[in-house]
């Protein structure tokens, strides 16, 4: 049996490590250089983090699947 803190402890710890991991994957997709346009809008998208940021997600279980805001 452990105590609540250990419980909580390790379970901080968890999150922590969940969120670096996240932070990492944001940093390398602003490193990354893409330079294509947006087939919707024509917006030049520089890095991954620009085409992260521009399209728009309808089920967050499919990162990779969004369409242009910017189109109808």
């Amino acid at each position: 049996m452990r105590t609540k803190w250990e419980i909580l402890q390790e379970r901080a710890a968890l999150q922590m490590q969940e969120a670096q991991k996240a932070y990492r994957y944001l940093e390398a997709l602003r490193e990354t250089t893409l330079g294509i346009e947006c087939a919707g809008c024509g917006e030049m998208l520089e890095t991954e983090a620009d085409f992260a940021q521009h399209f728009l997600i309808p089920n967050e279980k499919w990162l990779n699947l969004g369409d242009c805001p910017k189109t109808d």
